[in-house]
């Protein structure tokens, strides 16, 4: 998949090509990564709006997403409404290298290490009801977060299911 800020705007995306894979050594390695979940290894946050992205079918990533990959589906959509609310921004923000401004760009190496919540042990099901529910709602740039609605209730969904205090998008404009 190639990022594309002006399509890419929802956290359900459709797949920029399907690509040639030929079942031999490694492509078929590489055939193994698919996945319907995508997390941006090259953050534009002046035009793009997704830390990680979902497709309604399974595709490979590229240079711009990585594919993660778990069997429970709700894990994928409870990961996705973490990685765009304001506690996955400001985690990919501090992870990531930033050696152009308004960008960051996130290694393979780097994602792995990325600090998350334990979706396992959390109320993944409930969340996957909110990622549903908000999944095809577009969102602003990630530098207009704090003025975002949707992302406003993607983060009341991912305080929710953390167990965190409410979230309130006014109390960003004060700080």
């Amino acid at each position: 998949m190639e990022a594309d800020a002006k399509t890419q705007t929802s956290m359900i995306v459709k797949p920029t090509h399907k690509g040639t894979v030929y079942r031999n050594g490694v492509a078929a390695k590489m055939w193994d990564t698919r996945s319907s979940l995508f997390y941006a290894r090259n953050m534009r946050w002046t035009s793009q709006a997704l830390v990680a992205a979902t497709a309604e079918n399974d595709a490979m990533g590229g240079s711009t997403w990585t594919s993660l990959k778990h069997a429970d589906a709700d894990i994928l959509k409870a990961f996705a409404l973490w990685a765009n609310s304001i506690y996955g921004t400001v985690t990919y923000w501090a992870n990531g290298s930033r050696t152009h401004q308004g960008r960051s760009r996130m290694q393979v190496r780097a994602i792995k290490k990325v600090q998350c919540p334990d979706f396992v042990s959390l109320k993944a099901a409930k969340a996957a009801k909110q990622f549903d529910k908000l999944s095809k709602k577009t969102l602003k740039p990630a530098h207009l977060a704090s003025e975002d609605s949707v992302r406003a209730e993607i983060n009341s969904a991912v305080s929710e299911m953390l167990g965190a205090p409410g979230y309130d998008a006014d109390a960003l404009t004060r700080l």
